[in-house]
């Protein structure tokens, strides 16, 4: 690595530790310190939805050993109506990510309402979460490390918020600059790299954070959340819902 690769590495791992003030400190058996911050909402008090950024930092006494990075979405008040045209504006008011995040949600439920509920208000889904990136350190992989972090990532989120499912995209979840230029390899331009790539991520996650396929698109998983519900399939596993237990 080239001088001005390694000081530009350096500086994007530098930026992702989190300070002390402002975060919650975890502390897991066998695990570096975790910091966390759940971050107030993008939104303005004229938008109906709430968008959460939660960033995450791993660092021992050499240094910083992974980030994480997600976004918690939903009404803006607990039981609220929902409208799902207003959710994906809102939604693509922040970013492009957040947009096809929503637009997801929105065309694989089977009433188009992710966070509605055909019972009572308390049977409504308060919070998804779209988990974006879970990132090692170069110096720090190859020993399953991430999963372990990732696990810890989304039980601190489910102890402390009413949390319907994690929604991810296995590939590329680790992925950043971070170390570096990497070959990407997108679906067009390399479909069966990108597909063993993507197989290879789904079955890690689907037997370490017991994750499933998102029903009506074949990019995303889910991974319970921590409410009282479960999530039933439709139309031939096309679309789904929330059924409370």
């Amino acid at each position: 690595m080239n001088q001005t690769l390694e000081n530009e590495t350096k500086q994007f791992w530098n930026q992702r530790v989190l300070d002390v003030g402002n975060v919650k400190q975890i502390q897991s058996v066998g695990l570096p310190p975790m910091r966390l911050r759940i971050c107030s909402n993008e939104l303005d008090s004229s938008c109906k939805f709430a968008s959460r950024p939660v960033i995450a930092s791993w660092s021992d006494n050499e240094g910083i050993v992974a980030y994480a990075e997600a976004v918690m979405v939903g009404p803006r008040r607990s039981g609220q109506a929902v409208d799902p045209t207003s959710f994906i504006v809102e939604m693509d008011y922040i970013s492009q990510a957040s947009y096809d995040f929503a637009e997801v949600l929105v065309e694989t439920h089977v009433d188009h309402n992710p966070f509605g509920s055909a019972g009572s208000p308390r049977d409504a889904i308060r919070w998804v979460v779209d988990f974006r990136i879970l990132e090692v350190h170069p110096s720090r992989r190859g020993h399953k490390i991430g999963v372990r972090l990732g696990t810890q990532f989304l039980e601190a989120l489910r102890m402390r918020f009413e949390v319907g499912m994690f929604v991810l995209k296995p590939y590329p979840l680790q992925y950043s600059s971070g170390d570096g230029p990497r070959e990407v390899r997108s679906s067009e331009e390399n479909p069966v790299q990108f597909e063993e790539d993507t197989q290879k991520l789904r079955t890690l996650y689907c037997d370490s954070w017991f994750a499933s396929a998102l029903p009506g698109t074949d990019r995303y998983l889910f991974v319970p959340g921590s409410t009282p519900h479960r999530l039933v399939t439709h139309n031939g596993e096309k679309h789904w819902s929330f059924e409370r237990i």
